[in-house]
């Protein structure tokens, strides 16, 4: 069975999709409109966009004052390994002074030696004089008993015998005086001998010193130039990572302009489409409602 629609019921079906259409149309322009807002709101100068441009800004001069503190710190950095490099040289320079010092010292003591051993052969001459000087006294003196019992005829002898005795007593004396005089260079000697090895013991003890801090210097050192290096490296993979979040940043910044401007542009063309046909649905409801009010005319 065919349904079939009263004249009423098609005027108010017509009219009621007039009214829909034009809703859309409507809702349509509102969404062009926002559009056109929304990137007014993004261009603007405070605008997510300027915003974004700002940040990129101040991440870029953020770069570049790290790159500034990294070259200051290298600089520094460099200067304490030329200073390290100076200070080790400076210990190989006083590690060679002590060798060359205790060198000379090793031979002084060989020097010292030999003149302690002449000191002793020295007592030992002396010694021998004093032997002798002693022997000749007694000759002297027994030489003076035999002269007396001889008389008159042992007078010379007698005086001779005086003058040898007088002679030896003076020898005597003056060996005794040399052998205390060398006594006292052996002493001197001695003591310088003890002096010397102390001074020694003492340059030995700095030479380790040198070399122990030379070679705490040197592993410094090394360590600041392989930490130097790496500096370098790690700067260089930062700069190429902000350069990398800059341009990429950047990139997508003017992608996304570009998109949200050519959604924008469909939006425009999508209103003026919708504008006119707005106005074809607001002509057509007039004609709908002319029809409802001269229904005697489609009688």
């Amino acid at each position: 069975m065919e349904k079939t629609y009263t004249k009423e019921k098609l005027l108010q079906a017509g009219t009621e999709l007039v009214d829909t259409l034009i809703k859309n149309c409507n809702s349509t322009n509102n969404i062009g409109g926002f559009l056109k807002e929304y990137i007014a709101m993004l261009t603007s100068d405070d605008g997510v966009y300027k915003k974004l441009q700002s940040a990129m800004d101040k991440f870029s001069e953020s770069s570049e004052n790290s790159k500034k503190e990294a070259d200051t710190m290298l600089n520094t950095s460099r200067a304490n390994s030329e200073s390290l490099k100076a200070i080790c040289e400076e210990f190989q320079n006083l590690s060679r002074s002590i060798v060359d010092a205790q060198k000379e010292r090793k031979e002084l003591d060989a020097k010292v030696k030999k003149l302690d051993e002449r000191i002793k052969e020295i007592g030992n001459y002396i010694r021998s004089i004093q032997e002798v000087s002693e022997q000749t006294r007694l000759l002297s003196f027994n030489a003076s008993i035999e002269a007396a019992r001889a008389g008159n005829a042992g007078k010379g002898f007698r005086i001779i015998a005086n003058e040898v005795k007088t002679l030896s007593g003076r020898t005597s004396g003056i060996s005794g005086e040399i052998e205390a005089k060398v006594r006292d260079i052996g002493k001197e000697v001695k003591s310088l001998v003890e002096d010397n090895h102390r001074h020694d013991e003492f340059m030995d003890s700095i030479q380790k010193t040198a070399v122990t801090s030379n070679e705490q210097l040197t592993k410094i050192n090394n360590a600041n130039s392989e930490n130097i290096g790496f500096m370098y490296d790690v700067l260089g993979k930062m700069q190429e990572s902000q350069m990398q979040i800059l341009t990429a940043a950047k990139n997508a910044e003017e992608e996304n302009l570009k998109e949200v401007k050519r959604i924008a542009a469909k939006a425009a063309q999508s209103t003026i489409q919708t504008g006119d046909l707005l106005s074809f649905m607001f002509q057509l409801k007039k004609l709908f409602a002319w029809m409802e009010n001269h229904k005697e005319i489609f009688a």
